[in-house]
């Protein structure tokens, strides 16, 4: 038994002698590299300013391995230690996160493990093709504030989003030049967002932004155009009330189908809470980007006999009148795909591809007298009973 156990003593102390040497190395090497952050991290406190700089660069080409360090030391006594050390992190956070941006792209990021704020959401609802992932890496180099703000709570990118809006307005010119396609699709995810909501302001500042001709550009002819748009189109479909308006201007301008879902809900509040302008507006919208199927969102008892005047025009001492049934019949003409000369004396030279170049100049729809309306509401009365005689 006594020759067992010194024969184990013997080949265990073979076995540390054998791991010995690297085992040292490496715990050597370990505290050799922790001695050496530490030395530097007291140099960042030199009275020689060539001492300071080199231990700052020093301390930034170790990187992650010191960071640990030098978030200790971003609360030490010496104020030039602290001002330099959390320079140094931002540094290899910067640095660390372009290192993540780029293996992102290339797919061989661990995103289980260490993801990208935003991303999750993100991912759901745009999918993870190279080019959703390139787009991201693009909003999370423009804004990677808003999007830590949306992973930590919805109401703090509300929030974070309302402060670049309104720090925006007093120079919102020379803040729209220097926007990018990264920035405003940030902005425009969190927009988009089920469990976020933008004051009226808030996202009309936003809206501003994507008539920026840069932007305007990339969201109409640009080759990644396409989920930009789809952010654009969700935050329209779910527009209301005031903000409604802006978002079936923008819906016409960018040619987004979505403008109908709000100008439908626009139509319907105005049973309840008339609004002779915004049901105008939401006419228009229909006609412009509807089709026939949108017909009976047009010819509704309640708009095609509302008298509201919404224009006015006056012309060698005849006044010309829009009512808003006059707006509702021409949406329904639009609609059906009928010449708009069938019904109306249209002016020489009258562009007729722009909608808002037909619905707003009462020149064009307006009557001078019940006569002449009646005579046109005939004429259109006359087509839909022939549409209903065809098999």
């Amino acid at each position: 038994m006594r020759l067992k156990l010194i024969v184990h003593t013997v080949q265990c102390m073979t076995m540390i002698v054998a791991a010995s040497p690297s085992a040292l190395a490496d715990n050597a090497s370990a505290s050799a590299a922790r001695s050496r952050v530490g030395q530097l991290i007291a140099e960042l406190g030199s009275d020689e300013f060539a001492v300071r700089e080199a231990a700052t660069d020093q301390l930034a080409h170790i990187g992650l391995p010191a960071f640990s360090a030098l978030a200790g030391a971003a609360h030490h006594p010496d104020r030039d230690v602290r001002k330099r050390a959390e320079h140094v992190l931002g540094l290899i956070r910067q640095h660390d996160h372009e290192r993540r941006l780029e293996a992102f792209l290339s797919g061989k990021d661990d995103g289980e493990e260490y993801p990208l704020p935003g991303w999750s959401r993100f991912r759901k609802s745009y999918g993870d093709e190279a080019a959703a992932r390139a787009l991201f890496v693009d909003m999370q180099r423009a804004d990677p504030e808003l999007l830590r703000a949306l992973e930590e709570n919805p109401r703090l990118a509300t929030e974070t989003l309302g402060q670049r809006g309104a720090a925006a307005q007093p120079t919102m010119q020379s803040a729209q030049q220097r926007r990018s396609l990264g920035q405003v699709a940030a902005a425009l995810f969190i927009a988009s967002q089920d469990d976020v909501e933008l004051p009226t302001q808030t996202l009309a500042a936003l809206y501003n932004q994507c008539f920026q001709t840069q932007i305007r550009d990339a969201l109409t002819t640009g080759s990644r155009r396409d989920i930009p748009r789809k952010m654009l189109a969700t935050i329209v479909s779910h527009s209301d009330g005031t903000a409604a308006y802006q978002s079936m201007h923008l819906a016409m301008e960018f040619k987004l189908p979505e403008g109908i879902i709000a100008a439908s809900r626009i139509l319907k509040s105005h049973e309840t809470t008339p609004s002779a302008p915004m049901a105008h507006f939401a006419l228009m919208t229909i006609a412009a980007l509807g089709d026939a199927s949108h017909l009976p969102l047009v010819e509704t008892t309640k708009l095609m006999q509302d008298t509201t005047q919404v224009g006015q025009f006056q012309e060698s001492g005849t006044t010309y009148v829009i009512q808003l049934r006059d707006v509702a019949l021409v949406a329904a003409i639009v609609l059906s795909k009928q010449n708009i000369s069938d019904y109306f004396d249209v002016p020489r030279n009258q562009p007729l591809s722009n909608p808002q170049m037909i619905f707003l100049n009462p020149r064009l729809i307006g009557f001078a007298s019940d006569e002449q309306r009646d005579a046109v509401i005939a004429k259109w009365k006359a087509y839909k009973a022939g549409q209903r005689a065809i098999p």
